[in-house]
């Protein structure tokens, strides 16, 4: 049987890489998608809601870009303790910041998709509170990016 054994460099570059493609998963819903439901009007944005919801997900691409450097920060822990602390620092703020978007944006996307589609006053507050909610969360991720990059070099 063969081991396989990881250096404490390669482990943390690939919690970076994974963390990366997070956040450029998130600046990309924060700047594009967001500037597309601003353009939508509220039936249509009320009608994408829920795809998007849905297909997002249930994507390969986003569940392991949020799962590997989630679990894989307690995973480095066990085996490398606190020997990069910096890297740790942007590892903590990162998960920090994708725990706490999903306790906001989660809610929020439920009452959007629970929304009437008529009701646009409520839709147009709700896609305001979803903007702010998607550029603090891509703040705080590329933030813990940037901290761990520290810990790289």
């Amino acid at each position: 049987m063969v081991a396989l054994k990881m250096s404490q460099a390669s482990v943390e570059l690939l919690l970076f890489t994974f963390a990366a493609l997070f956040c450029g998963l998130l600046l990309f819903v924060a700047d594009v998608l967001q500037r597309i439901f601003n353009d939508m009007d509220t039936a249509a944005f009320a009608r994408f809601m829920p795809l998007l919801y849905k297909r997002a997900g249930y994507s390969p691409f986003v569940l392991a870009s949020t799962i590997v450097p989630f679990f894989g920060m307690f995973v480095y822990l066990i085996f490398f303790g606190f020997d990069n602390i910096i890297f740790v620092a942007g590892l903590v703020i990162f998960a920090i910041g994708i725990t706490v978007a999903k306790q906001i944006n989660g809610p929020l996307y439920r009452q959007i998709m629970d929304a009437d589609p008529s009701d646009s006053s409520y839709l147009t507050g709700k896609r305001k509170r979803l903007q702010v909610a998607n550029i603090s969360r891509a703040a705080i991720a590329v933030a813990g990016l940037v901290v761990m990059y520290f810990g790289l070099i």
